[in-house]
């Protein structure tokens, strides 16, 4: 995979491997210098070769340069391991763990975002006659591995403090739920804008990170069974949902941003059943999920690694530019996201409350959600 045009020369210096190829370079006069390229990355270093040379001849390196300094700067990327936790090859480890991170999120916000409108009942009634409707509070969250950034982190010699590896991504979102007029029909909508660093008990336990996000959504279920007293409802729907938000790690030497929207498609069955004050209900989602990401990553080796013992060759492989100080990629992808799920309401008058779970089949990630709302 393309990620950055001088990605390649970084390799280029790092440890030999035990498999090696030639590949032919251009110093800034024209000359050209052959340098053993691992097997492994020499389709990274041909698909990047112009504009390696490019960087070369922009920073003047002759082939004598080259063949002068090559040695000393691959001693001490070498060494590099030595300074930053084992991390022997930072740059491909933030690129690896920028994309397994975007990869993550990829999973974990459709779940969370699943959960933003669900009720109880499968069906709440009329809006006219009978004025059926609600509006309220709805919390849910997912598990979300963050154990990428967390070696990111280390490559950049960022200090992640006490982050988890794992967190539970959070939707608040406010929502109302409207009774159809003349057909068994509802709709429902959500909002919510959410900023971690507004809230010290989150801020505090992700410290270095922060993340914002806003997310709408809304759906339609329309009654297949109206049910009654102690007889089931049975309804089908459909809904959409949009998330978009930023993940991001700041520090003097280093920069860590992420970027995402998604859109979710979805479709719906619930049934449910009331007894007294209780709702019990199961349901089922087919969730088509469209989601977009761009990462950037800025870091200043040499500040960063000057500080670690390895300070001359390594400025001297930035200034040529092998050492690259902007890392990025951007790509989107499409899922698809079965997922069952039920719970619990207690009907107390104009108060319902709701307790729910759910499991998505295609992640293998549970959602958990509670919810507070005024109906009548």
């Amino acid at each position: 995979m393309k990620k950055i045009a001088l990605l390649a020369a970084v390799s280029i210096l790092s440890v030999t491997a035990a498999l090696a190829s030639p590949v032919t370079l251009t110093a800034a006069d024209g000359t050209p210098v052959i340098v053993d390229v691992p097997d492994d990355i020499v389709g990274i270093v041909l698909d990047n070769q112009g504009q390696i040379n490019a960087a070369l001849k922009e920073h003047n390196v002759s082939a004598s340069d080259i063949m002068e300094k090559a040695s000393s700067i691959r001693d001490a990327y070498a060494n590099i391991g030595s300074s930053l936790g084992g991390i022997s090859n930072p740059v491909s480890t933030v690129l690896d763990g920028m994309d397994d991170m975007s990869e993550n999120l990829l999973k974990s916000i459709p779940v969370s975002q699943s959960m933003q409108t669900v009720y109880a009942e499968a069906w709440i009634g009329k809006l006219v006659p009978g004025c059926h409707f609600g509006v309220g509070v709805n919390v849910s969250a997912a598990k979300l591995d963050v154990s990428p950034i967390k070696e990111v982190c280390q490559a950049l010699d960022v200090d992640t403090k006490d982050l988890p590896d794992t967190l539970a991504f959070p939707t608040i979102c406010g929502d109302i739920r409207l009774g159809g007029i003349v057909f068994p029909f509802d709709v429902g909508f959500s909002f919510v804008k959410f900023d971690a660093s507004k809230y010290d008990s989150i801020a505090s336990g992700i410290d270095p990170m922060t993340f914002d996000y806003l997310s709408v959504g809304g759906d339609v279920r329309y009654a297949l069974l109206k049910g009654g007293a102690f007889r089931p409802k049975v309804s089908v729907g459909a809904g959409y949902y949009f998330t978009k938000g930023n993940f991001s790690i700041s520090e003097d030497e280093a920069d860590i941003d992420i970027g995402f929207d998604s859109s979710l498609f979805f479709l719906e069955a619930q049934a449910s059943i009331k007894a007294l004050c209780f709702v019990p209900f199961i349901g089922t989602k087919l969730m088509i999920s469209n989601a977009s990401f761009s990462w950037d990553a800025d870091a200043n080796w040499a500040s960063i690694l000057s500080s670690k013992g390895n300070n001359d060759n390594l400025i001297i492989a930035q200034q040529w530019g092998l050492l690259p100080e902007h890392l990025g990629d951007k790509y989107s992808k499409t899922a698809v996201h079965p997922m069952i799920y039920g719970g619990l309401g207690l009907d107390l008058l104009i108060l319902n409350l709701t307790v729910s779970g759910g499991f998505d089949l295609t992640t293998q990630l549970p959602v958990a959600a509670v919810s507070a709302r005024i109906a009548w």
